[in-house]
């Protein structure tokens, strides 16, 4: 399907928010209750009649009206805090020391805690009980603070290969001095499709960009009229650049042609979808499992080649998600977006009693070990529900992003129909 038709669908998300129809909500947990009774909790980020936006794990979900039986918003930790501490008084040291013991066990309460305790020792300054909690609340933070700072290293995975041991995936030489990999402007293509505007993402536009849209698509009537009108609207060049963007994905809707202005405009950070593959995906799963059998430096298995050193180059992060998005095997996706659970990445990654397109077989004499399944709990795995709501997270129908790639292949497979994969003996 046509990158264009996408954004037919995608977009609408965009132009209904430019037009005032969605409520826009600040960060709020809600739970969306489904009519089989499953229970969604996450951030919302905006609702409609047509359905919630919730953010879930840093992965945006969209549920329709259709699949609602219910929403619950329950009260936040900091309102539930000044409940409790209300009723609390200021002198009573056992009463606050509780609030601070039950702020600590609460998922998120580490800076109220912290807030509390520094009250308290305002009070309170030499009371060994208070410095003790100030002890336990720093600590905690400090190694929060860590794990976060850690969070944002995309090399830095703490997930272990299930297929083969990390030995030294990123030494030596690029996998690019023997493959071609995806150049920059393709990637910020995939970029481009990706976007999540609702995030008011920073991108920046050719000086040109703006000048062009006016003279081209003049009839909009979106567009500036006037030259009043015409020098408030540049000033988004530097100011609103993404509404800029959005204004072009609304032409490229009706005006197809539009789509020839996209390398015009730079997105110069990660969608949150390809933060949270580069962060979750690329290294645990795609290059150490995956790529223990399919990795350019072993030749790749089956018809698939998977890039594995440099794993946290941005090129590597998304030559391997362009290949893994395109890639099919007797007609099923590896990642398909209409039906996530039935991705080839995640059923391969099943045991294959529980997989509906099980893991071929693979011959251990070759690969010189048994393979293992990457979810071993099955579809109880958390990951494999992760992964799955990524999938999901993804934009669909499927884009083009309008990339002119040749993926590598096997040697063995260059010979062979692109449909054999599935058959073939090493196949993650």
């Amino acid at each position: 399907m046509s990158g264009m038709s996408r954004r037919t669908v995608g977009v609408l998300a965009v132009l209904i928010l430019a037009l005032g129809a969605v409520t826009t909500i600040d960060a709020r947990t809600a739970v969306v209750t489904l009519n089989d009774g499953r229970q969604v909790t996450g951030d919302l980020v905006a609702q409609d009649e047509n359905g919630v936006t919730l953010m879930v794990n840093d992965i945006r979900q969209v549920i329709p009206s259709g699949e609602i039986r219910g929403i619950e918003y329950p009260r936040t930790l900091e309102e539930q805090y000044k409940d409790r501490r209300a009723k609390v008084a200021d002198d009573n040291l056992q009463g606050r020391l509780d609030i601070v013991r039950w702020l600590i066990n609460s998922d998120g309460g580490l800076e109220l805690a912290a807030r509390e305790i520094g009250a308290m020792q305002q009070v309170w300054p030499g009371n060994e009980d208070v410095a003790l909690f100030k002890r336990v609340v720093d600590e905690r933070l400090r190694a929060q603070r860590e794990a976060e700072a850690a969070a944002t290293d995309p090399g830095d995975e703490t997930d272990q290969p299930v297929g083969d041991d990390d030995d030294d995936d990123d030494a030596g030489p690029s996998d690019a001095t023997e493959h071609k990999m995806l150049t920059d402007e393709q990637i910020n293509m995939i970029r481009i499709y990706e976007i999540d505007l609702t995030e008011k993402p920073i991108v920046r536009l050719d000086a040109d960009l703006i000048d062009l849209m006016i003279k081209a698509y003049p009839d909009m009537e979106f567009m500036p009229k006037g030259q009043s009108q015409i020098r408030a609207y540049k000033r988004k060049q530097n100011q609103d650049s993404h509404e800029v963007l959005a204004d072009l994905f609304r032409i490229a809707v009706q005006r197809p042609d539009a789509v020839a202005l996209y390398p015009k405009v730079t997105v110069t950070q990660d969608p949150p979808v390809m933060l949270y593959y580069r962060r979750h995906i690329q290294r645990s799963y795609v290059v150490n499992y995956c790529g223990s059998c399919h990795g350019v430096r072993e030749g790749g298995a089956g018809n698939l080649m998977l890039f594995t050193r440099q794993a946290a180059d941005t090129d590597t992060v998304y030559t391997n998600f362009f290949i893994l998005n395109e890639h099919q095997s007797n007609g099923a996706r590896m990642i398909d977006r209409d039906a996530p659970e039935r991705s080839l990445l995640l059923q391969y990654g099943l045991p294959r009693d529980v997989a509906v397109r099980p893991h071929p077989e693979v011959d251990e004499k070759a690969t010189g070990r048994p393979w293992r399944p990457y979810f071993r709990n099955g579809l109880e795995d958390p990951r494999f529900e992760q992964f799955r709501r990524w999938i999901a997270a993804l934009w669909r129908p499927a884009p083009d992003y309008r990339v002119n790639y040749t993926p590598p292949k096997p040697a063995a497979a260059a010979e062979e129909p692109a449909s054999t994969d599935a058959a073939s003996p090493a196949t993650p």
